[in-house]
């Protein structure tokens, strides 16, 4: 009865096993219900794998050649798909409909194909989607209506498509769908065309993102409309733009191609707590560009061709920089940035040197020691011991605890171990020597147990062969005896008794005796 049991669960559990979904030939699944079809991962994919685990809930396909997705490619096993990305897989079409069986999802991204056209029906039954990108399809149109019914969108990226930001992509008149227009609930939004009436409107907008290569688009908008709005990011900008928002505390500029930093740049954007200007050309950079900035905590430089800074850059500010980072510029490390080192600012800098050759690729921390003259006019000299001098004055000023109480500690630490270090030798060679003695005197013990033998008196007529008086015994026994300082060690020594009544014991009866002095032989 058992075996028949036994046999039928093993049964069920095979046709479970056989009839559930395994992770697709070209994929690779993980526990944690993640499938990922790339390059790497097998053969090229042709269209939308299928069936997945069950317990999938991303679909992540890159570098593959999928043409189109069509209305059904999503089946049953994939309902439980929250993200799903189709990036760099040569999509152009996307049938209406495609979407309606991932009533689940809330991430979807189509970066990198080549889509041209997406009309009101395709992303019809997708009413979660939070995330939506579609961003570099150079030749997308985006029909109006396309984004009607998706009223739990809040990011969106449409940069480097054909199609302009407008808020005809989201209402919903002639769409047949009642929803009223929701694209004043976006949070982020990235860009390459706009207009200002439509961006009016984005009154929760919290980031914007613009590619603006054109060089007109931004000049002509006042962003303090956008009373949310924490976070800016401009792209490809040919000259530095207007900048006018009071709650703006992030300004992020990628890849400019203006090489000056004008003065009173940021006076619109009091607020800001981080700029960046990064890969770009920028090579000069106004004594005054920052003025106005009092709460800005972290400035970003890097990747550009900057060779040197003015010494009043941050006079303005009422807190101190946190951070300045200077990465992968051509800096010209001479006397005229020794002012970055004069204990005025405490933060931390992020460059090396290009130049002076001595200095070539030395970071600012790890100047070496020469001088700088007072008056320097900033030519090849390098920094100097001078502005070493003035780092350590800033320390000992500013630092917590200040050098000198570390230099106690450090000492008082090393003292502390040489202490430990000469106790643990001493009751290591004390007992060393303690064990040494007991070995002695256990040698000690054996050899008087030997030495008895030795011990008695001669027979008369071989007294005289032996060098003894008549009437005498001789004793031979052994003693621990100290020779010119060294330790005792163990002798046998004769001696000559008179009185045999200092013998315990006669030659003939005994092997051990105890001399006069009561020490036992």
């Amino acid at each position: 009865m058992s075996f028949t049991v036994l046999f039928a669960i093993l049964a069920s559990l095979a046709l479970l096993v056989e009839t559930m979904p395994s992770c697709p030939a070209q994929c690779s699944c993980v526990v944690e219900g993640g499938v990922r079809c790339t390059t790497i991962t097998g053969n090229t994919l042709s269209a939308i794998p299928s069936p997945l685990p069950e317990e999938a809930f991303e679909l992540f396909i890159s570098g593959q050649s999928i043409p189109s997705v069509r209305r059904g490619d999503f089946t049953g096993s994939h309902q439980g798909l929250v993200n799903v990305s189709i990036e760099e897989s040569g999509l152009r079409a996307i049938e209406d409909g495609a979407f309606e069986n991932l009533t689940n999802l809330v991430y979807l991204s189509l970066y990198g194909n080549d889509i041209l056209e997406m009309s009101g029906p395709t992303f019809n039954g997708i009413n979660r989607l939070v995330t939506l990108r579609m961003d570099n399809n150079p030749g997308l149109i985006v029909q109006p209506c396309a984004l009607a019914g998706l009223g739990s969108l809040r990011r969106l990226t449409l940069a480097i498509t054909s199609t302009p930001f407008t808020v005809m992509l989201f209402e919903s008149i002639g769409c047949n769908n009642p929803e009223l227009p929701f694209y004043q609930k976006l949070e982020y939004l990235f860009i390459g065309e706009f207009g200002r009436v439509d961006l009016m409107q984005l009154q929760d907008l919290q980031e914007l993102d613009v590619r603006d290569k054109g060089g007109n688009l931004f000049f002509d908008f006042d962003i303090s409309i956008l009373r949310s709005l924490r976070i800016l990011r401009l792209r490809e900008l040919l000259a530095f733009p207007p900048l006018r928002n009071n709650r703006t505390v992030e300004v992020h500029m990628h890849y400019p191609f203006f090489t000056h930093l004008p003065a009173n740049g940021f006076e619109g954007t009091p607020a800001l707590l981080t700029c960046a200007i990064t890969g770009g050309l920028l090579t000069y950079v106004n004594e005054d560009a920052f003025r106005g900035l009092s709460r800005l905590r972290n400035l970003e430089l890097g990747l550009n061709r900057i060779q040197t800074l003015p010494s009043g850059l941050f006079d303005d500010f009422s807190l101190p920089l946190v951070s300045l980072l200077l990465y992968e510029n051509p800096l010209v490390c001479n006397c005229s940035l020794a002012w970055l080192f004069n204990g005025t600012l405490a933060l931390l800098i992020n460059g090396e040197c290009e130049s002076p050759d001595s200095l070539t690729g030395v970071p600012f921390n790890r100047i070496p020691s020469t001088r700088c003259e007072d008056g320097a006019d900033g030519g090849a000299t390098p920094v100097t011991r001078d502005v070493t001098q003035r780092v350590t004055v800033m320390t000992e000023l500013r630092g917590t605890p200040t050098p000198a109480t570390v230099v106690l500690y450090i000492a008082l630490g090393i003292l502390s171990i040489v202490v430990v270090i000469l106790v643990v030798c001493g009751l290591y060679f004390w007992k060393l020597k303690k064990r040494r003695d007991v070995n002695v005197a256990r040698d000690v013990a054996g050899d008087q147990q030997g030495a008895g033998d030795d011990v008695g008196g001669l027979p008369d007529d071989a007294h005289a062969d032996a060098g003894i008086e008549p009437n005498t015994t001789r004793v031979r026994y052994a003693r621990n005896i100290a020779v010119g300082g060294a330790p005792p060690r163990n002798s046998i020594v004769d001696h000559d008794y008179e009185d045999p009544d200092t013998i315990v014991h006669t030659y003939n009866e005994a092997p051990s005796i105890i001399d006069t002095d009561g020490i036992a032989g």
